[in-house]
């Protein structure tokens, strides 16, 4: 049995399958099983993956019916063999010492997880988010670390740049939830981090994520991407909710919790503002109400108490659709004010 499974979804990623599946092939650290689950490709991109399957018999492939990122980790995690288990994007690529090191620091430390960094590349420029050294020893430190910033804020909520116990998520029954297309893996972090005992955060980077403008990530302002997106991200305002009750630290962090719900409705106006139509028939009207209520009882602290967030309790107390789509204005002229002055 492989020491470690490295799973992949695959769709429509000819492209730079390749570059990916080459890069862990290359890896120093040999005992692995490459999962490549391939969901529904219209493109060339199953006979690649049966091709590399051909010759190394390494490389499992299972081709599914079209059902989204989500499900296709599911279906790896159900029929994977290694004892720990990591994701790779397809597009993405990683560095010949990635396994080594990730595998030396999990076995070395007994954690149930190891976080590393990332290189993020993005129009031939990239740049690199690293962490610092830090052990965590229960759910609530670990929790503490994400909500200080003393680990990279995006790290512990992405898919990638980790190395998980296999039993972690089979004892506790752990998965992609199916729900959603986008931020499943800040919910499956989520669910991680109600059940880890230690975490060990490493400083090394050697993942390289790709700022692809096809993908799905890069596509969230067709409207029914941006209900999906408002679902998952309301859902995962709440499961964090609840593991600082679960964890005892509420109390301690409740301003900070509240600060999360308000600058994620924020950022979710921002993608209704900039929704197109599609198929789906939803209205902007409908996607606003949907996101109006992750600012109720989360508005007013001591410092944001000016006229622009006055103007947000006033219609979060109101349920004022029209008011709420104000302050969104005026928090992008604002930010605009901002920017300007900074560049001047």
């Amino acid at each position: 049995m492989a020491k470690i499974s490295i799973i992949i979804p695959v769709y429509n990623a000819a492209l730079h399958l390749e570059r990916c599946i080459n890069s862990i092939l290359n890896q120093t650290f040999q005992d692995f099983q490459l999962v490549l689950i391939n969901d529904g490709s219209t493109d060339v991109s199953a006979a690649i993956c049966d091709s590399f399957a051909i010759k190394d018999d390494r490389v499992l492939v299972v081709h599914q019916e079209n059902a989204g990122p989500s499900s296709a980790r599911n279906s790896g995690i159900e029929i994977c063999g290694g004892g720990y288990i990591t994701f790779i994007d397809s597009d993405d690529y990683i560095e010949p010492d990635y396994l080594q090191i990730l595998y030396n620091s999990i076995v070395t430390s007994n954690a149930d997880l190891v976080v590393s960094g990332y290189f993020r590349e993005s129009n031939d420029k990239t740049d690199e988010v690293r962490n610092y050294i830090a052990e965590y020893n229960s759910s609530a430190e670990y929790i503490e670390a994400i909500i200080s910033q003393h680990i990279a804020s995006i790290s512990p909520f992405m898919a990638c740049c980790k190395l998980f116990k296999k039993e972690l998520l089979m004892e506790n029954n752990i998965r992609f939830d199916n729900r959603f297309k986008l931020s499943e893996d800040r919910i499956f972090n989520m669910n991680i981090i109600m059940h880890i005992s230690k975490v060990l955060v490493i400083d090394y980077v050697g993942y390289h994520y790709i700022d692809n403008p096809y993908s799905l990530t890069n596509n969230k302002y067709r409207r029914e991407v941006v209900k999906n997106i408002i679902e998952a991200e309301k859902y995962f305002c709440d499961c964090f909710k609840s593991i600082l009750k679960m964890q005892k630290i509420y109390e301690k962090h409740h301003v900070y919790l509240k600060k999360m719900y308000v600058y994620t409705a924020l950022t979710l106006t921002e993608y209704i503002h900039h929704s197109k139509k599609d198929c789906s028939k939803v209205t902007k009207k409908e996607l606003y109400k949907m996101v109006l209520p992750l600012a109720i009882d989360n508005v007013l602290t001591p410092d944001r108490n000016n006229f622009v967030w006055h103007i947000l309790n006033f219609a979060v107390s109101k349920n004022n659709i029209t008011l709420f789509c104000l302050w969104n204005r005026c928090m992008r002229i604002k930010n605009n004010i901002k920017k300007f002055i900074k560049g001047a």
